[in-house]
């Protein structure tokens, strides 16, 4: 990719979720990177496969990686003795999203451990020695008002120049769960108001649109042609999950390969990029 980018310019920023999350995942993102049409991924710190998604990202420096903060469905950077309100006797923390937010939520005596351990997630990323593309949240749990609270400071401390707010119109492809996707998405969109308010008088960068919550581990070829064609935004975001085990697997095609990935490296979705005249980018790119 060149090395600036226009106001005017419709601009796409193509994520993956969940790097290092194991070696398939890492795998995938990676040939995502040099065979599709990917342009950043997000590190989860603290899972298996975290440190070769590292090795792995210095190797192909051309793709940038943020932070995936996790505050549920995952392991913590500290020991269960130090933030026992947060974690289980693993040091994992809460599967379920909702059931993680509405305990931080209802719970103020969790603030202290919380910043506790989002600041050691941004300590890890830095003894990585990568630069900060971005910070999102896994299952978007930096959303939550008591997790933003803490987020937006550690950001500024650390030079963070780039969150995700999650923002899309309601057009699911999958027509399955019709009301809770609407309640999701409303949801979403009432704390985002909130969280944008926050940022007031900061040097805090969010795209205009970001897409994937919607048909989270179903992006799909047919939605992706669809979704490019509606892009609304002037900087946009996609984001993905391929090679993890929550996107869904392809059927009849290569052994191992998900939806996700297959979008990623799909021809017709390159060619929809190019006759569209979209700028495949990243926030790094966009700060500059």
């Amino acid at each position: 990719m060149e090395r600036y980018w226009h106001k005017m310019t419709l601009s796409l920023i193509i994520n993956a979720d969940d790097f290092g999350a194991r070696p398939e995942t890492n795998e995938a993102i990676i040939r995502c990177l040099l065979e599709g049409v990917l342009t950043s991924a997000s590190l989860m710190v603290n899972e298996p496969a975290a440190q070769a998604a590292v090795d792995l990202r210095k190797e192909h420096p051309n793709l940038e990686v943020g932070l995936h903060l996790t505050l549920s469905d995952g392991s913590a950077t500290l020991p269960h003795s130090d933030i026992p309100l947060l974690t289980d006797d693993s040091n994992r923390f809460p599967s379920d999203p909702v059931r993680a937010g509405m305990k931080y939520y209802l719970n103020r005596g969790f603030r202290k451990q919380l910043k506790a351990e989002m600041r050691a997630q941004f300590e890890r990323y830095v003894t990585f020695g990568l630069p900060f593309d971005h910070v999102n949240g896994h299952q978007h749990m930096h959303m939550m008002p008591i997790v933003w609270d803490i987020l937006i400071p550690l950001c500024e401390e650390y030079g963070v120049r780039s969150v995700r707010i999650p923002y899309e119109e309601f057009h699911p492809a999958n027509r399955e769960r019709p009301i809770m996707r609407r309640v999701e998405i409303t949801f979403f969109n009432a704390i985002r108001k909130r969280n944008l308010r926050s940022l007031s008088g900061k040097s805090i960068y969010v795209a205009d649109r970001v897409y994937g919550q919607q048909e989270t581990g179903n992006m799909n070829e047919t939605y992706v042609l669809d979704l490019l064609a509606r892009l609304r935004g002037e900087v946009n975001e996609m984001y993905f999950h391929p090679g993890t085990l929550h996107a869904r697997p392809l059927n009849g095609g290569e052994k191992g390969m998900d939806v996700d990935q297959y979008a990623l490296l799909s021809a017709k979705v390159r060619r929809k990029i190019e006759e569209l005249g979209i700028r495949r980018t990243t926030y790094t790119e966009i700060g500059e």
